[in-house]
């Protein structure tokens, strides 16, 4: 969880001397002159935090210029770099802030500290795990030397500004900037997938889980997307706004996530379970007539401009206003993705007989015998299927991409997908392109673990034998194949692809970091690096952590 730097705006500060102002010093000069003075303390904080540099001595940490001229003594376990007028330091085994002058500001008694300001908001945690949870967490709108009382199971952001979701005992509220409850705790969240019916029978086959997040609550929150959360109440669903109040009435037995302005509710009715959809004035667009089939209303979203309702026992698809576009026919439907949606006139849900329609209800293809779903969805162009144990893609009409097929296949992905090719000397990965052609040719080892690509963009990094490299969609080789290990950057904007023009590489057991063209600039001594960050890069040698910058200067002894 990431603290947004906050500071007062100028506009909520209040002139102490409530006499009349002459036209020179209006209410919005006075602002403008506000803000003048806080951006340049602003500015001032700023520069002198970037000055102080995270410096280790031995064991012990402190703070010190470019030049490596010690500001602020060795003293601590651990430090980070200063965030606002703030910096996180370690003492006997627990987090605490000191400020630029080297005071300490917060008492190193705490698991998790959060905070970029004296001005802004102070949030703590204490005997949590690495994900924050299993203990206390406290909360301040401005430390003023008394600690936080720990009354929280949980705080997590909220995506609402100057305001925090907290937990107590399983259940989500949300407090303001001065730590007043703004909304009452008493409601839970979940996820869209993990809902389940009290009794309820789970059809699901392989092909409805293997898709579906990891269940995992650890960063589970109350969070407002478009000014509304979905949460439970009273067993009941609905939604709320940022005031805590319901604008959609919390007496869903389920509801989905809006898409379109549609969002799919389970109503209970005299006859049972009922499925419809409401527009976000709470009003049935598409009325609860439809049947209720587990576990698929947790997925019945419109997709395309249509969405798959069953009646009677059979499938079939509607548009917005409610009308059957695609007659109530089949047993099994799923959503339309690129045009086309997999369905079946089978009801059994462990191996039907797939069959593939476009936005007309006319019949695209059908599975042949033997041929096995991977995927429920195109993605750019292709499905995956399996066949006598290989894998193969098919476009829209049902056509192989490539006849024989392969061990494993992923899918498309900027116009490239492996493929893993099983030879009498071992298994190999190259590429194809959608146009049937291996761009990349099978020559190289297979990802450590299944379904793990290292691709950014169209550039892949692989590995031939014991030594990665770095080869773009024509197999143009960009980093040699001389590095034990490279870590690649994970972000997908072209221009950021190589901060500072350094990438970390390893060679003999030691890491360094190279230019684009491979010309060592930081050299290899390192037992564990980071990508840059800021212009720092946090660093293992010797057993200890340190910092260096983009030219190799060591901010340790």
């Amino acid at each position: 969880m990431l603290l947004a730097s906050q500071y007062t705006p100028f506009w909520e500060f209040k002139q102490k001397n409530s006499k009349q102002a002459s036209p020179a010093y209006s209410i919005l000069g006075y602002k403008k002159f506000l803000l003048g003075v806080s951006l340049f303390f602003l500015i001032q904080i700023s520069a002198q935090a970037q000055e102080l540099i995270p410096y280790r001595s031995g064991d012990l940490w402190g703070y010190c210029d470019r030049q490596k001229n010690l500001l602020i003594p060795c003293q601590f376990e651990d430090a980070q770099f200063f965030i606002g007028d703030l910096a996180k330091v370690k003492q006997n085994g627990q987090w605490g802030l000191m400020d630029l002058k080297g005071d300490i500001f917060l008492p190193c008694e705490f698991d998790l500290v959060y905070s970029d300001s004296k001005k802004g908001r102070v949030v703590v945690a204490l005997g949590v795990d690495s994900t924050g949870q299993g203990g206390k967490w406290g909360y301040l709108p401005r430390y003023r030397g008394k600690l936080p009382e720990m009354q929280y199971d949980l705080i997590r952001e909220c995506n609402i500004p100057y305001s925090l979701g907290v937990n107590q005992g399983g259940k989500w509220g949300m407090i303001n900037r001065s730590g007043k409850v703004k909304i009452p705790i008493r409601y839970e969240v979940e996820r869209v997938e993990d809902h389940q019916f009290e009794n309820e029978t789970l059809l699901e086959s392989s092909l409805t889980t293997r898709f579906l997040p990891i269940p995992s609550s650890t960063y589970l929150k109350l969070n407002f997307e478009e000014g509304k959360a979905r949460v439970r109440y009273q067993n009941k669903w609905g939604y709320i706004n940022t005031f805590g109040n319901p604008i959609i009435p919390i007496e869903y037995e389920f509801i989905g996530t809006f898409k379109d302005d549609l969002a799919c509710v389970v109503l209970k009715t005299a006859k049972g379970y009922k499925t419809g959809f409401i527009n976000q004035e709470n009003v049935f667009v598409i009325p609860p007539s439809y049947d209720f089939a587990s576990p698929e209303y947790k997925f019945l979203q419109f997709e395309e401009g249509l969405v798959q309702v069953s009646r009677d026992g059979k499938w079939g698809y509607i548009d917005k206003r409610n009308k059957i576009v695609i007659p109530f026919r089949y047993g099994v439907a799923k959503a339309f993705n690129e045009g086309v949606a997999a369905v079946s006139f089978e009801s059994s849900y462990l191996n039907p007989s797939w069959l593939f329609i476009n936005r007309k209800g006319d019949e695209l293809f059908r599975l042949k015998e033997g041929q096995e779903l991977i995927d429920f969805f195109y993605k750019e162009g292709f499905i995956r299927i399996k066949e006598e144990g290989r894998q193969n893609w098919l476009d829209p009409h049902g056509k192989k991409l490539r006849e024989e097929g392969y061990a494993e296949v992923g899918r498309f992905r900027n116009g490239s997908a492996y493929f893993i090719q099983k030879t009498d000397s071992g298994s190999f990965m190259g590429f194809i392109n959608r146009q049937g052609e291996e761009s990349i040719r099978p020559l190289y080892a297979p990802p450590a673990r299944p379904g793990k690509i290292y691709q950014v963009e169209n550039l892949f990094l692989v590995k031939k034998g014991n030594y990665w490299g770095l080869i773009d969609h024509k197999e143009r080789v960009l980093l040699s194949f001389v590095y034990e290990d490279i870590v690649l950057p994970t972000t997908q904007n072209e221009e950021d692809l190589w901060p500072y023009n350094l990438i970390a590489v390893k060679k003999e057991g030691k890491w360094g970091y190279i230019s684009p063209r491979e010309k060592p600039v930081i050299p290899f001594r390192y037992e564990q690096v980071s990508p840059f960050r800021g212009g720092f890069a946090r660093v293992k040698f010797q057993g200890r952590w340190g910092y260096i910058d983009t030219r190799g200067t060591e901010f340790f002894d």
